[in-house]
């Protein structure tokens, strides 16, 4: 499972959408490399944002416990 930290959406791997980038322009270092390399990255369906983690329902059920 994972956790999108934009939208706090919990997605398996099922649900995610692919979106091909230019990986030289994703790390902001297009300019030093005259060639391009593409890759797939893993979004978010709801709001297609990448800032993605692992999620693990457990921590948070202690956590909520502790409270």
């Amino acid at each position: 499972m994972l956790v999108c930290n934009s939208c706090g959406q919990v997605l398996s791997e099922d649900e995610l959408e692919y979106e091909r980038v230019c990986w030289e322009e994703y790390y902001g270092v297009g300019s030093m490399f005259p060639n391009k390399n593409y890759g797939d990255i893993k979004v978010c369906p709801v709001c297609g944002s990448d800032n993605l983690e692992e999620y693990y329902e457990e921590e948070d059920e202690e956590e909520e416990a502790e409270l």
